[in-house]
């Protein structure tokens, strides 16, 4: 078995699903059972070459010559996704969770994404019930960082960075399980939001993501304005509650632009 899955790999990474193929042919015509990896490594293959038709056909075949046939089910998901055949990926991915079959952490960031990006708004809660419900400890998949900035970036995009303030605070408290502590990544996509926001939407200040994972408020109003005779004093560094300075108080839009034309 070890020395035709060498050959498999060999054939599938030079993009020759077909010999790939006749070779685990061979292997059952000379009373080898090719491994499981093998017949994964099969199907990713053919997913490779958009034959996504043969590819179910060696996930049938896996079924009735192996014991356990995940591999290549998370092979042909993960496969389908890449191809950019998204429904069909989604699913492949439920049936086989029907089947009792488990997602792994790569397909499960896989799948959040596909929803998140084509759901609109349902997609996106059940992207958040995939993450908060569905990845568990117990089914030997942990929610990482990388799956939780993703649910993130759909929040500020389809919702509001406001929105997307509150999840970056729960992932900061570590309502989301150890693994999903917010990293620089998750404060950029808020803060990017945040921008966004005050450049084309109604927000008139940009505020600077504090390290709770909350935006600071705004800065209180400052003293009034001095005598046209006298000198005007320098304005003072303005510290939000995290300790961060305020990167820039927007008044308007064409604000927005002076800032952005002096950098």
């Amino acid at each position: 078995p070890a020395a035709f899955h060498g050959a498999i790999v060999a054939s599938a990474r030079a993009g020759d699903a077909d010999t790939a193929l006749a070779l685990t042919r061979r292997a059952h015509a000379v009373g080898v059972r090719p491994l499981a990896v093998s017949y994964a490594t099969l199907i990713r293959a053919f997913t490779g070459v958009g034959d996504a038709p043969a590819a179910r056909a060696v996930l049938a075949s896996m079924v009735r010559a192996v014991p356990d046939a995940r591999p290549g089910w998370l092979a042909l998901c993960k496969g389908l996704f890449a191809a950019g055949a998204g429904d069909e990926a989604a699913t492949t991915a439920e049936r086989g969770v029907l089947e009792g079959w488990w997602p792994d952490a790569d397909l499960y960031g896989a799948l959040i994404s596909y929803l998140v990006d084509t759901g609109g708004q349902r997609g996106l809660a059940r992207a958040g019930a995939i993450l908060a419900e569905e990845m568990l400890p117990e089914g030997g998949v942990v929610p990482t960082t990388a799956h939780a900035n993703i649910v993130l970036a759909g929040e500020v995009e389809l919702t509001s960075a406001m929105e997307g303030d509150k999840l970056l605070a729960a992932m900061g408290r570590g309502d989301l399980g150890p693994g999903c502590r917010p990293d620089i990544h998750s404060f950029n996509i808020v803060l990017a939001g945040h921008v966004r926001a005050a450049l084309y939407g109604d927000p008139a200040v940009i505020r600077p993501v504090g390290q709770a994972g909350l935006c600071a408020p705004p800065p209180p109003p400052g003293p009034p304005a001095p005598d046209a005779t006298s000198p005007a004093p320098p304005p003072p560094t303005q510290q939000a509650d995290s300790g961060l300075p305020v990167l820039v108080d927007v008044a308007s839009a064409e604000r927005i632009d002076e800032f952005i034309g002096e950098v």
